[in-house]
């Protein structure tokens, strides 16, 4: 299970944010974010709310230990890692006995997470135009080659709309 300072870390340098410029924007010293990032220290539940709101992560994601993909908090579904993993081999593999009611509700939550999370990304209209149309390219070609797998998995593809 991934620590709140684990987790703090890992979104921080996701974001490509220094020690030093994440705790200006926190009010904090760099040496408090080391604390934080160590796991010697914890903030209060104010000060949370802020490092959720900066990294753009939900607070139960930073507050669960048992949370270890920010996916599991929007499908409320804590857990440990090797169930995730399970359950994603389970998904990806419906020859795995997963019945297809799970594995559809699954892809609607995810399906549900991206559209929001995409919102999101291109809200204030940030991006160039090319980046945009990358990232859509990239998902689209991340979706024809599930679609294939499904199919040669013997899942029957049109049969949810795809």
């Amino acid at each position: 299970m991934k620590t709140f300072g684990e987790k703090m870390l890992e979104a921080r340098k996701a974001r490509g944010m220094k020690q030093t410029d994440f705790g200006k924007l926190l009010g904090v010293s760099s040496r408090m974010i080391i604390d934080y990032e160590s796991n010697q220290r914890k903030p209060h539940r104010k000060k949370l709310q802020e490092f959720a709101d900066i990294l753009e992560l939900p607070i139960e994601y930073l507050l669960d230990d048992r949370y270890n993909t920010v996916l599991a908090v929007y499908n409320n579904e804590p857990e440990e890692p090797d169930t995730f993993a399970l359950k994603m081999l389970e998904a990806a593999h419906p020859s795995l006995d997963m019945p297809l009611a799970e594995i559809e509700a699954q892809a609607r939550r995810e399906i549900e997470f991206l559209r929001e999370r995409s919102v999101a990304l291109f809200a204030g209209g940030a991006l160039p135009q090319d980046v945009k149309d990358a990232f859509f390219q990239s998902l689209y070609e991340a979706y024809l080659k599930c679609r294939e797998q499904a199919s040669e998995n013997g899942v029957d593809v049109n049969k949810f709309g795809y």
